[in-house]
C-alpha cells in the first residue's frame, strides 16, 4: 500500500497526492546529514583539565592536601646545612600555594622536592660534622703525644 514513488516509507495522503508544498524530489531533512549532536565523537574537556590529576574519582573530591615537609627543611637549616636547608624551605613554602589554586600534581612535586633537598642537607651536614670532629680528634691527639 505504499503509494511513495521513493519507497521511503511515506504514505502520502489525499489519493497520492502530495500536500502543498511538497516535492519528493526537494531536498530536505536527512537523518544521516545531521549536524550537531554526534554520539561517536568523544567529549573534549576543557583545556588543561585532566580527569587522572589529582581527583579521588570515586568521590570527586581533591586528592588530599601533601605534607609539605617544611618542619624537615626548618631542621636541616638550623642544625646540618644552612644552604641546602634554605632552598628547601622555599621549595616547602610553594606546596600550600599550588595546592589552593588546584595544582596538585605541581604540589606534590614540590613537596618531594622539599623532602628531597632536606635529606640531601641533613646527609651532607652530618658527613661535614663527622669529618670535622675526626680532624679536630687527630688533632687533639697530636698535641696530647707532643706535651708527653
Amino acid at each position: 500500500m505504499d503509494n511513495n514513488p521513493n519507497g521511503q516509507g511515506y504514505t502520502p495522503q489525499n489519493n497520492g497526492q502530495y500536500g502543498q508544498g511538497y516535492k519528493p524530489q526537494q531536498q530536505g531533512y536527512n537523518p544521516q546529514q545531521q549536524q550537531g549532536y554526534n554520539p561517536q565523537q568523544s567529549y573534549n574537556p576543557q583545556p588543561g583539565y585532566n580527569p587522572q590529576q589529582g581527583y579521588n574519582q570515586a568521590y570527586n573530591q581533591p586528592a588530599m592536601k601533601p605534607n609539605n615537609n617544611l618542619i624537615l627543611a626548618i631542621f636541616t637549616t638550623l642544625c646540618c646545612c644552612l644552604p641546602l636547608g634554605i632552598y628547601a624551605i622555599i621549595k616547602a613554602s610553594k606546596v600550600d600555594n599550588l595546592y589552593n589554586t588546584g595544582q596538585y600534581q605541581a604540589a606534590i612535586a614540590e613537596a618531594a622536592e622539599a623532602k628531597k633537598w632536606s635529606i640531601i642537607g641533613i646527609v651532607i651536614g652530618l658527613i661535614i660534622q663527622i669529618i670535622y670532629f675526626a680532624i679536630y680528634g687527630f688533632a687533639i691527639v697530636q698535641s696530647t703525644m707532643q706535651n708527653m
